[in-house]
């Protein structure tokens, strides 16, 4: 709780967060099932009000991502949606994906879409799009230097990895890391995520 500006609020699931942040498409579950908010820590970070939690998802194999949500007033992002390329089942097919011919490596990393694309495409910017290739790895590394090999192991042979997933609409940032990690790695992943967001109200 350290890592959070006092007072720091510690929920060992809150039942409230799904329905508070139904605007937000990654908070879905992928097939129907409900979703659930674990370990919840709540307070300050950088000046912006931020969740830290395990999310859990799916029916039949269960999903255990680490998540962080920000939010701040000096914002508004238009929706957007992106995810980590292999897998992912479309939350809203209907929505289409943004492509970036100019950046290859972009999009063979990432599936984007948007509810209004024009305006996202012209967010993702060169610089913007070079953020979140370094937040992918950077995320990464987050993983891998805050789990042991065994913990690794035991999430892949049960299917509980995930896939990185970054989602953004008006005052609210969320990132999923594509697993569970120790509570070491926390204040790393808090600081991607509010610099991804410093990022985003600059442009």
């Amino acid at each position: 709780m350290a890592v959070f500006q006092r007072p720091v609020k510690h929920r060992d699931e809150d039942t409230s967060l799904a329905g508070n942040f139904k605007f937000l498409d990654s908070l879905l579950d992928v097939d129907g099932f409900n979703t659930r908010s674990l370990d919840v820590l709540t307070g300050e970070w950088a000046g912006r009000q931020t969740w830290l939690l395990d999310h859990s998802s799916g029916s039949k194999q269960r999903k255990f991502r680490t998540v962080c949500i920000m939010r701040s007033n000096q914002i508004r992002v238009p929706h957007f949606h992106l995810y980590e390329r292999g897998g992912h089942r479309l939350l809203q097919p209907s929505r289409p994906e943004i492509v970036f011919k100019e950046d290859r490596d972009f999009s063979r990393i990432f599936f984007l879409s948007a509810k209004n694309p024009e305006v996202v495409r012209n967010l993702f910017v060169p610089g913007v799009r070079e953020h979140f290739k370094r937040l992918f790895n950077r995320c990464r590394e987050i993983e891998r230097m805050n789990n042991n090999w065994l913990t690794i192991l035991m999430l892949r042979v049960s299917g509980a990895i995930g896939r990185f997933e970054v989602e953004a609409s008006g005052d609210t940032l969320i990132i999923h890391l594509s697993r569970i990690i120790n509570p070491q790695g926390a204040v790393d992943f808090l600081s991607v995520t509010a610099e991804t967001l410093q990022i985003l109200q600059n442009e």
